[in-house]
């Protein structure tokens, strides 16, 4: 039922073909979800490789980064590295997301820098609302570019995430008014006014425990502007209590929407900073019966840079090969392009 409403609200005419494919993939019934990783650009720490050292398999879906960690916005001269790992993942089979820790447009400042009105300088009307645009206008040249052999690449991308916290600029705790406006603002220019087809939006606000579904709704732009309800979260704790710090009550709140708007359900970003390495069993033990037995079905799981994910060598690594091993996460190959893409992928020499 999950797939077929969403199939039923699908906007063709905004989404490539193939696009449209990977979303009624994500939406389907009951799904395994997908395991991702991060590419950490600044670290140089390509998250899935040391998934492949710990688990023995590449992960389906792929993330990059688009400005502060990544070499497409931050640094021109290197948008030919990032192209290249996107198009690759693509061609081999993988699924691509794409984050942006964007600039501060008021002080040049990073993400994380809140000392200027930022949120408020780059809206219509604002001082610096035409830099914004500028800004987009590159983002869509680039996302253009992306197809292989005349397939583009679908790409999830996932912008002002994790907007209910107080640590990006673009945060807005009081009420959320103006992030949802940005975000509308963002999605018809790319897509109206750019006319980018090859998209799906995610939406990920954090974890927050005590929130229900009314106080998440607070930041959601609408059915018309998201295609993938997600959440983020971290438990760095030695022994994680994903009760007490939220991942439980988020994870059925935001449920709660994307069962409402009929859409695909998924973890954007998570990460157990000690655990994750240091807890003999995580990836079978506590990991799995979270995203396979206590939540409502996941469509993907991205677990952040090697900070935060498995390690070869580390006390959890045999247990992360295990639950490679198991199939209880999709890694690359389990999932035929075709089924993900359409049939249109067939043009491609896959790798």
């Amino acid at each position: 039922m999950f797939a077929l409403l969403y199939a039923t609200l699908a906007h063709s005419g905004d989404r490539t073909q193939e696009a449209l494919v990977l979303l009624k993939w994500l939406g389907r019934s009951d799904p395994v979800p997908a395991m991702g990783a991060q590419w950490n650009g600044g670290n140089k720490s390509y998250g899935w490789l040391e998934q492949k050292e710990a688990g023995g398999r590449l992960p389906l879906m792929f993330g990059v980064e688009y400005y502060d960690y990544g070499p497409v916005e931050k640094r021109l001269d290197a948008r030919e590295e990032g192209q290249a790992l996107i198009l690759r993942h693509f061609e081999d089979g993988g699924i691509i997301t794409i984050s942006d820790h964007m600039p501060n447009f008021l002080t040049g400042g990073d993400s994380w820098d809140r000392s200027a009105n930022a949120l408020s300088a780059i809206l219509p009307g604002g001082g610096r609302h035409d830099e914004f645009k500028a800004y987009l206008d590159r983002m869509a040249s680039f996302l253009q570019q992306l197809e292989v052999k005349g397939v583009p690449v679908p790409v999830l991308l996932r912008p002002f995430h994790e907007m209910n916290g107080g640590w990006f600029w673009w945060g807005d705790r009081p009420s959320g008014e103006r992030v949802v406006q940005l975000w509308r603002f963002t999605w018809n220019y790319l897509v109206n006014v750019r006319g980018i087809r090859n998209i799906l939006f995610v939406w990920s606000p954090n974890i927050a425990p005590g929130w229900g579904e009314s106080d998440f709704r607070r930041y959601w732009p609408g059915r018309g502007y998201v295609d993938v309800v997600a959440l983020d979260g971290y438990e760095n704790t030695s022994t994680p209590d994903f009760e007490r710090t939220g991942f439980y009550s988020s994870a059925q709140a935001v449920a709660a929407i994307a069962r409402t708007e009929g859409l695909p359900l998924a973890f954007s970003e998570i990460g157990f900073k000690v655990a994750a390495q240091g807890q003999s069993g995580f990836w079978t033990g506590p990991f799995r019966k979270m995203v396979r037995d206590d939540l409502p079905p996941l469509s993907y799981v991205l677990i952040w840079n090697y900070e935060y994910g498995p390690r070869a060598g580390t006390l959890a690594a045999p247990s992360f090969r295990a639950l490679v091993s198991s199939g209880d996460v999709l890694m690359l190959g389990d999932v035929s392009p075709s089924d993900l893409y359409g049939d249109g992928f067939a043009r491609l020499r896959v790798r």
